[in-house]
């Protein structure tokens, strides 16, 4: 199963650690300004203790949910 970096907003002081260290993987939300996850790619495990108040984790990644009708339409 594949792993996926998630970002806690609330933990998230915009210090802007991960942005340095990660540009690849994290950027800032222009609404909050927290950081948030922009890919997934050449994750690397020690990547969530760049974050000085444990905002980021590495989890595994959730299944995406496909409604009925999509699914109705592929088959099609």
């Amino acid at each position: 199963m594949s792993k996926e970096l998630k970002v806690d907003s609330e933990l998230c002081v915009r210090c802007g650690q991960c942005v340095a260290v990660f540009p690849e993987n994290f950027d800032f939300d222009p609404k909050t300004g927290a950081s948030i996850p922009i890919s997934n790619e050449n994750l690397v495990e020690d990547m969530s203790a760049i974050c000085p108040f444990g905002a980021i984790s590495i989890e595994e990644a959730t299944p995406e949910v496909v409604e009925n009708d999509e699914m109705e339409d592929k088959a099609a």
